[in-house]
């Protein structure tokens, strides 16, 4: 088993954020050992950090020495207006997300909550630019060393 792993011990979720406005966790983006939760304000725990809006839960099992729910986790968010922060501070901090982690080289495996003090920063990736827009800075750049030659080729002509 990997040194850590998400898992859900059913006191935990895998993961819980709070996300504004209608933003939801992508179902489609997740893999299959993890669903996403509705987002509601209902409360989803990940003690002691309180209660989340948003969570994914772990469809193989719970942690402890039974094992976790793989090492990796990818999502998207769709309508993606920002974070919120944890009801309840984590050990002093103001956290945005929590998640359950199994630590494998524990005797018999131990769980516990990380947190993620700080403003979470999400990669955002833009659209891929077509062939028209994404050839200016190429396109520039072959004229030049197009007309660099072309001056070269006429200067040594006249030597």
């Amino acid at each position: 088993m990997a040194p850590n792993v998400f898992v859900d011990t059913g006191a935990h979720f895998p993961l819980t954020l709070s996300l504004t406005g209608g933003g939801v966790i992508n179902q489609a983006s997740l893999g299959p050992l993890f669903t996403a939760q509705p987002h509601t304000n209902a409360g989803y725990t990940n003690p002691p950090t309180g209660f989340w809006n948003d969570a994914v839960a772990g469809n193989c099992g719970s942690g402890g020495s039974s094992g976790g729910c793989g090492s990796t986790m990818s999502f998207l968010i769709d309508n993606f207006g920002g974070f919120v922060a944890a009801t309840q501070p984590f050990q002093g901090f103001q956290v945005y997300a929590a998640a359950d982690i199994l630590l494998a080289n524990c005797t018999g495996g131990c769980t516990g909550v990380v947190a993620a003090p700080g403003i979470l920063t999400p990669t955002l990736f833009s659209a891929v630019p077509g062939p028209v827009a994404g050839a200016g800075l190429p396109g520039l750049l072959a004229a030049c060393f197009g007309l660099f030659f072309l001056a070269r080729r006429r200067r040594h002509r006249h030597v």
